[in-house]
């Protein structure tokens, strides 16, 4: 029984973290990885429904009406973060194919896959912290109507960068 449950987290780990790293195309399952159906696509494991939009995103958000500091300031956290995020999203990349690998080795060894997915657990969790300290960066720049008009850019985007096509979560409602 424990040795399905690993499995069973094994394989979810596997395809959350195949997700966040790498999405070729829209709609398309990563390379090695496995599509899990949404609306016509991919849909995103936690880490990429909290992905914070590009730094781009900020000279197209004129439903926002920001001011030229908050911009300036915007562009200045979204890239930071990127900076950030990269390599975090690498490396679950690489804990998920580690993983893969494992779960399909000639010889299964329940003890080094549960290790692993431990691995691939602590990447995602450590891209959903700096994903999240980005938002409350975001937050601390924008003003409360300003999120409310955010909220509803990221649901019409679908979630976040990688899941617009993918029918992503929609974003957490905002109190």
């Amino acid at each position: 029984m424990r040795q399905t449950v690993f499995i069973v987290m094994a394989f979810a780990l596997m395809a959350c973290g195949s997700t966040v790293v790498g999405q070729e195309g829209a709609g398309a399952p990563p390379p090695g990885g496995f599509a899990r159906p949404g609306m016509g696509g991919m849909t995103p494991c936690p880490a990429t429904a909290l992905a914070p939009p590009p730094a781009g995103f900020v000279d197209r958000a004129e439903p926002l009406q920001l001011t030229d500091d908050q911009k300036t300031k915007l562009k200045d956290i979204l890239a930071k973060g990127e900076e950030t995020l990269m390599p975090l999203r690498q490396k679950a990349g690489e804990a998920s194919r580690t993983l893969r690998q494992a779960l399909f080795a000639p010889e299964f060894d329940a003890q080094k896959v549960a290790q692993l997915a431990a691995e691939a657990e602590k990447a995602e969790t450590a891209i959903i912290k700096a994903e999240i300290d980005v938002w409350a960066k975001i937050r601390g720049v924008l003003t409360a109507d300003q999120v409310t008009k955010l909220q509803d850019m990221m649901g019409r985007m679908g979630g976040g960068r990688r899941g617009r096509r993918g029918g992503g979560a929609p974003p957490p409602t905002v109190q």
